[in-house]
């Protein structure tokens, strides 16, 4: 009788199909839920640091302005904050550590000059649709 009893709690020590496949679909909606929320997280973050490099690069412009009685031109684009333009503009620094990069979608940054509304300037990104004009574009 003994032998008997040894077989059986033998064979029950393992776990059955049906228990195997209800933890995996129990992961499996776990891992979609975490997987949507770090996506849009990771949107958020570029947006933030869209909006940082374009806070940067207005502070820049506004020094620029200041030293040089007005923005930079359209022809000289935001590259004259640091590249020296070729018109002689005696007060010209370098305001920016590094050349501007472009924004966190990979498209340049848009800046206009003069803008529109009566703005001296516009200075925005497109967003990650890469469609100029549409909601998802990035203002400072």
């Amino acid at each position: 009788m003994k032998k008997i009893k040894t077989k059986n709690r033998n064979m029950n020590k393992g776990f059955s199909l049906i228990e195997l496949l209800l933890v995996l679909s129990i992961l499996a909606i776990l891992s979609a839920v975490v997987v949507t929320q770090f996506s849009g997280q990771k949107q958020k973050s570029k947006v933030i640091a869209a909006k940082t490099q374009l806070s940067e690069l207005d502070t820049a412009i506004a020094i620029f302005e200041n030293q040089n009685d007005a923005p930079p031109s359209e022809d000289q684009g935001l590259d004259a904050l640091y590249n020296r333009p070729a018109e002689d503009l005696e007060n010209w620094t370098r305001l920016l550590k590094k050349p501007i990069e472009n924004d966190p979608w990979g498209s340049p940054y848009v800046y206009r000059q003069p803008g529109e509304d009566d703005n001296p300037y516009d200075l925005y990104s497109i967003g990650p649709d890469k469609i100029d004009g549409t909601e998802d574009d990035v203002t400072n």
